[in-house]
C-alpha cells in the first residue's frame, strides 16, 4: 500500500513539474555565448538571421537594427520596422516600405534602397513570403493576392477575390511557400455584413493551400490559429488559445494530429522547428517567461532556458545557436535539445558587411 502511494506521489510530482515548465530558479545567462544590453526600451518583436547566419536583424518599434552574430555588435539601424528577407547570397535584402505602398530592395553593404518591385496604387499586406529559392515574393494587396518575380521586379500574377453576397472585405494572416515552391499556404479571413445585426459583422476564415501558378485553392488545412510550417514541410504547428495545450502539431500530408504541447497558448510568443524537424522550440512571456525545447515524437520538454520574458527568437540554419531577447537584452545561446549537449567552438561564416561597431555593451 505504501509503495503504491509513493508511486502515485511521484507521478503527481512529475505532472506538476511538467505543468509549470518555466517556473524554476536558473540564471538565464547560463547558456549564453554573449549578451548585449540595447537602447530599445520596448525590446524587439521579431529577430531573424540572414542566409549564412552571420548577421541578424532585430525588429524594434520604429527601427530595424542589424547586428553581427559573432559579437552582437551593432552594424547599422534603419528607420521602419518591417520584416527583412535576404536574397542574392546576402548581397541584398527586401523590405516592405513603411507606408505599405512599395516593396524595396536594399544593398546589404550600404543599406541604401537600390530598386523597388513593380506595383500600382494598391496597398500591400504586412504578411509577405519569399520563396525558398529566393526567386519569388507573395503577398496580399487590396482585394487580391499577388506574386512578383524578384529578378525582373515584375508582377507575374494577381488573383482577385470573387464578389460574394454581403462580403465587406478580406485579409491574409501569415503566408508561406511550401518546400519546393509549388504551393503557397495562406491564412485568409473574410468579413461579411450581418443582416441580423449590422454592428456585428460575421467573420469566416481558413488555412488554404494555393497553387503557385494560378493561386487557385487546392486544399484546406486544419486551422487553429497562428501557424509555422516545419523546415521539411512534414509538419505544421499551430498556436491555440488553449491555456493547457497551447500548441498543436499536425502532419501536413495526412492532416492528422501528431502531438499537443502542454503549454499556455495565450502567452505563446514564438515557435520554430529545428532544421531536422525532430524538435520544436517555443517562447513564452510575460507570465510564463521561458524558452523551451520539445521533442516532437513524445511532446516532452528536453531543455529549458529559464527566467526572463522571452519575446521572440530565431534558430541558425545549422540548428546550433539561438538568438532571443528579454526586454532590452539580446541573448545569443547554444542550442540544446538535451541537458548534456557539448558546446562546440563558436564559429561563423565571414560577414560581407563592414562593421563600424564599437565593443561597448550599451548600444
Amino acid at each position: 500500500m505504501l509503495q503504491k502511494m509513493f508511486l502515485i506521489a511521484v507521478a503527481l510530482l512529475l505532472l506538476v513539474l511538467q505543468s509549470f515548465p518555466c517556473k524554476a530558479v536558473q540564471d538565464y545567462f547560463e547558456d549564453t555565448i554573449w549578451t548585449k544590453k540595447t537602447d530599445q526600451l520596448d525590446g524587439f518583436y521579431m529577430l531573424s538571421f540572414n542566409q549564412n547566419d552571420s548577421i541578424f536583424v532585430g525588429h524594434g518599434y520604429g527601427m530595424d537594427i542589424f547586428y553581427e552574430t559573432k559579437t552582437g555588435n551593432e552594424i547599422k539601424r534603419i528607420e521602419g520596422n518591417m520584416e527583412v528577407f535576404y536574397i542574392n547570397n546576402d548581397e541584398n535584402f527586401i523590405r516592405l516600405r513603411q507606408d505599405q505602398k512599395a516593396i524595396e530592395i536594399f544593398d546589404s553593404k550600404t543599406f541604401k534602397v537600390i530598386d523597388t518591385l513593380e506595383n500600382d496604387t494598391m496597398g500591400i499586406s504586412k504578411f509577405i513570403a519569399v520563396s525558398n529559392d529566393k526567386k519569388y515574393l507573395v503577398s496580399a494587396v487590396t482585394n487580391a493576392l499577388r506574386i512578383w518575380d524578384i529578378s525582373t521586379r515584375k508582377i507575374i500574377l494577381t488573383k482577385y477575390i470573387k464578389p460574394e453576397e454581403n462580403l465587406i472585405g478580406w485579409g491574409t494572416g501569415h503566408i508561406t511557400f511550401n518546400c519546393d515552391n509549388t504551393k503557397i499556404i495562406a491564412a485568409i479571413t473574410k468579413k461579411y455584413y450581418n443582416p441580423g445585426d449590422p454592428y456585428k459583422p460575421i467573420y469566416k476564415g481558413g488555412l488554404y493551400v494555393l497553387d503557385f501558378l494560378t493561386l487557385d485553392s487546392l486544399d484546406e488545412l486544419p486551422s487553429r490559429g497562428d501557424f509555422k510550417v516545419s523546415n521539411t514541410c512534414k509538419y505544421i504547428a499551430y498556436k491555440t488559445s488553449d491555456k493547457d495545450y497551447g500548441v498543436e502539431i499536425y502532419n501536413i500530408e495526412t492532416k492528422k494530429l501528431v502531438n499537443r504541447l502542454f503549454i499556455n497558448g495565450p502567452s505563446l510568443t514564438g515557435m520554430e522547428f529545428s532544421p531536422d524537424d525532430k524538435y520544436i522550440v517555443t517562447s513564452n512571456g510575460p507570465d510564463a517567461n521561458c524558452l523551451l525545447y520539445w521533442d516532437l515524437n513524445n511532446g516532452l520538454i528536453t531543455y529549458k532556458y529559464l527566467d526572463g520574458s522571452y519575446r521572440n527568437f530565431d534558430i541558425t540554419s545549422d540548428g546550433k545557436y539561438i538568438i532571443t531577447s528579454i526586454g532590452k537584452h539580446l541573448l545569443f545561446y547554444y542550442a540544446k535539445n538535451g541537458g548534456s549537449a557539448v558546446n562546440e567552438e563558436f564559429k561563423f561564416l565571414k560577414t560581407i558587411y563592414p562593421n563600424p561597431a564599437t565593443k561597448k555593451a550599451i548600444i
